[in-house]
């Protein structure tokens, strides 16, 4: 199904999706002390609250029903066999099998939606929400990885400003990458090569990264240096990411990624 994201969006179903995936939520209490013509706030209490099956013990029928109506078509949606995973996928720092999927599938959608790969990738752990398992992937699988509404952006920088970006990246700690190879030793950046070669500060790079990376978030503030984007339409991460998948089974092949010193971490 093309464009499934979008699909989704115009049925209103981001509300349902709110329902099902929701894992915790926060009380807060205020004790407050009453005085003749005024009100004052003494103490703030705050706590987390997991969202078990401890709460489906006894159902709210107008939550039951709002859910039912949806229910039948989001099942006929999400169940289709998409692909096959050779192994179990998760997010890890430094590298991840997970990570270098996503990053890889940033690349992809580059060239899918701009005609031009980028020469590297960048995705924050973030926006990786859920884990692959073995075996059959579903559309419901990716939406679970994927959640958020991120769109792929292009962004050109000299080699010079992809140095800074990487040294940052192993200050934060908190991405995957695509097209390089970086070494980090005692938190600062000591090696870096894009497609396998040396950078060259003075040479113009593309980067293949998502809207909320772009924006400077998740500590990646270098990048607010850049605000001119490369914005595809359609193109978000997750279906980016749905379209690397789709490709791959369509040529036969089964979806794997592996750990490959795409970022290696030394103390």
């Amino acid at each position: 199904m093309k464009n499934i994201g979008r699909f989704l969006l115009r049925r209103g179903l981001p509300l349902l999706l709110l329902f099902l995936g929701v894992t915790a939520c926060t009380s807060n209490k205020l004790l407050i002390k009453e005085k003749p013509a005024s009100y004052k706030i003494t103490s703030i209490t705050d706590e987390r609250i997991e969202m078990n099956s401890l709460f489906d013990i006894q159902a709210n029928p107008e939550a039951t029903n709002l859910l039912e109506r949806y229910k039948q078509r989001v099942d006929e949606i999400m169940s289709p066999v998409i692909g096959q995973s050779t192994h179990f996928m998760e997010r890890k720092f430094p590298e991840s099998d997970l990570s270098n999927l996503v990053a890889d599938a940033l690349l992809f959608g580059s060239l899918k939606y701009t005609g031009t790969e980028a020469d590297f990738s960048l995705i924050n752990y973030g926006g990786l929400r859920s884990t692959l398992p073995s075996g059959p992937i579903t559309f419901g699988n990716i939406f679970e990885i994927t959640p958020f509404e991120n769109t792929l952006v292009v962004i050109q920088m000299k080699g010079s400003d992809a140095l800074r970006l990487f040294e940052q990246l192993c200050v934060i700690r908190n991405g995957g990458v695509g097209g390089v190879n970086l070494i980090s030793k005692n938190g600062h950046l000591a090696s870096a090569k894009i497609r396998g070669k040396e950078i060259d500060k003075d040479k113009i790079y593309r980067l293949a990264t998502v809207d909320y990376v772009a924006e400077g978030n998740d500590g990646f503030t270098v990048l607010q240096d850049f605000p001119d984007w490369i914005m595809p339409e359609g193109a978000t991460l997750r279906q980016c990411f749905l379209d690397y998948i789709q490709d791959k089974t369509s040529r036969g092949e089964k979806i794997d990624a592996k750990i490959e010193g795409r970022f290696v971490f030394e103390k």
